[in-house]
């Protein structure tokens, strides 16, 4: 059952305002926004993955650098403490070794020590 024009206003009017022109002016600024819109949307959802990403990465590598030098934080207060008692001011190498040797050679994460006071002298 195919619909037949008959008149000839009809057959005027699906002439004059329903064809392929019309369908595609009508049609093409739709779809053209849509694609415009998705464009827009998948940026947003680029960017916040990325951001996403970068901050997870930041957290992990934080974590892991915090495990890492927590221990030589501790020992740096402690060697702090020691310091202001006087225990250091005597900058001989012989006095000050046995102090530091077994810290330097029980840590990996110290591989030397460097000690200076005020004045200068290392």
């Amino acid at each position: 059952m195919g619909i037949t024009i008959k008149g000839t206003r009809l057959k005027k009017f699906y002439k004059d305002y329903i064809n392929l022109r019309s369908i595609i002016i009508f049609v093409m600024p739709l779809a053209i926004s849509v694609l415009l819109f998705m464009l827009y949307n998948l940026s947003v959802t680029v960017e916040n993955l990325s951001v996403s990403l970068i901050e997870q990465t930041i957290k992990k590598t934080e974590t892991e650098l915090d495990n890492f030098f927590h221990i030589v934080s501790e020992d740096v207060k402690i060697t702090s403490q020691r310091g202001r008692t006087g225990l250091f001011y005597n900058l001989n190498p012989e006095i000050l070794n046995p102090f530091f040797i077994p810290y330097i050679k029980n840590s990996k994460q110290v591989s030397s020590t460097l000690i200076g006071n005020s004045l200068g002298e290392e």
